[in-house]
């Protein structure tokens, strides 16, 4: 039994490492979508996304989806930010959840981050750059 596991795997590595690399990846994809932490709050609905805009404070929201990697490698990171830039708001949208909030700002790909003064938007990051990020906030 084992010499026939050996010689599949020595006649076929790369199917075998593709099996692992599949299996790992759904493995991954079932673990929980990571904690942003920090100051950063999640919007749910069309309402909150509209006291956000309305509130007067600058704010920087996070449009992502928890079946993303970036996203998943950027949630801790952005709610560090949020600690470090206290003179704005952090939030976060599911856009898979809130779908009309994401047409409405035009999201075509995950992460992007968008930086909103007066309820405009006046800077955007497209894809997880913690540097860019920040730059966008300075």
């Amino acid at each position: 039994m084992l010499n026939a596991i050996y010689a599949f795997v020595a006649e076929r590595p790369l199917v075998v490492f593709a099996v692992i690399v599949i299996l790992f990846q759904m493995w991954k994809q079932r673990q929980p979508f990571p904690e942003s932490g920090g100051r950063v709050r999640a919007i749910h609905s069309e309402e909150e996304w509209q006291a956000a805009k309305a509130s007067g404070r600058p704010f920087v929201c996070d449009f992502y989806a928890t079946w993303c990697p970036p996203c998943r490698i950027a949630a801790p990171a952005f709610g560090e930010m949020s600690l470090a830039f206290e003179n704005f708001d952090f939030y976060k949208v599911d856009v898979d959840k809130c779908r009309s909030i994401a047409a409405e700002v035009g999201i075509s790909a995950m992460p992007t981050f968008k930086l909103f003064k007066a309820g405009r938007e006046v800077g955007e990051v497209r894809g997880w750059s913690r540097a860019n990020v920040e730059a966008m906030l300075r």
